[in-house]
């Protein structure tokens, strides 16, 4: 579920790209940068800071481009081109093509956020209610909500991890690996709540469902008319939780 549920404030050097690495990287002519976390990407000498906000234009043009031509295939100068922009205006929002993947991505998580947090929460009654109800909402967007459906499939089917996109790689990884966290999280608490067996491995169970919902989505972006994945998604859902019930494999 690295596209299912998924930053700290400060500075730091972007590796390699710093003024006194000489590396000017992938496209000639760019001027080295500074990353400010939560904010704009600034040219590292002296500039006002501004808060980021992705300009709809640039995420919806990449959006269009990566689905049409696959994340590899697709430069910047693409998508300034589809978005009716300069190149540099879109530097200036977006360090490299990572940074706009990771965009669409963000913009997956923001509606099931919510829920996602509640999961979460020790005070919450009822984490693997709110799990459930996650998992349900993100499988019927795919069939009701066009965009989310082609973002996915962007992540799923057309993000090929070529050499030079080993940078959107280790992005993925980290993602995963914090949704592996989070769900490991919400699956103590539902332990905790007494609505999962006591001796259950959270960490086993987190990678075991999220590799389940991964492989439905991707299944069904593959081949949409093999089953209905949103008028049975409780049905899907509750056999992945059914898993996490009644599986000894998954027990300590």
């Amino acid at each position: 579920m690295a596209h299912l549920v998924e930053v700290t404030t400060g500075l730091i050097k972007t590796p390699g790209r710093g003024p006194d690495s000489g590396h000017t990287g992938s496209e000639p002519g760019r001027p080295q940068r500074v990353r400010l976390l939560d904010e704009v990407v600034l040219p590292w000498s002296v500039a006002p800071k501004r808060k980021l906000r992705n300009p709809p234009t640039d995420t919806e043009a990449a959006e269009k481009a990566f689905h049409a031509r696959g994340v590899a295939r697709t430069t910047l100068a693409d998508i300034a081109k589809l978005a009716g922009v300069t190149r540099g205006a879109i530097y200036w929002h977006f360090q490299d093509k990572g940074e706009l993947v990771q965009a669409l991505l963000d913009s997956l998580r923001e509606p099931i956020e919510a829920l996602a947090q509640a999961g979460e929460s020790e005070d919450e009654p009822d984490p693997l209610g709110c799990m459930r109800k996650l998992l349900i909402q993100l499988m019927q967007q795919m069939l009701h909500e066009p965009r989310t459906r082609r973002i996915n499939e962007i992540l799923h089917h057309k993000c090929e991890f070529t050499d030079d996109m080993c940078e959107i790689r280790q992005q993925r990884q980290a993602t995963t690996r914090d949704c592996y966290e989070r769900i490991a999280l919400t699956l103590t608490n539902a332990v905790r709540r007494g609505q999962l067996p006591a001796d259950m491995d959270p960490q086993r169970a987190a990678i075991a469902i999220f590799a389940y919902i991964d492989g439905i989505i991707g299944s069904w972006l593959l081949l949409p008319d093999s089953f209905d994945i949103a008028g049975d998604a409780e049905r899907w859902v509750d056999t992945g939780l059914d898993m996490l019930r009644l599986s000894p494999s998954l027990r300590n």
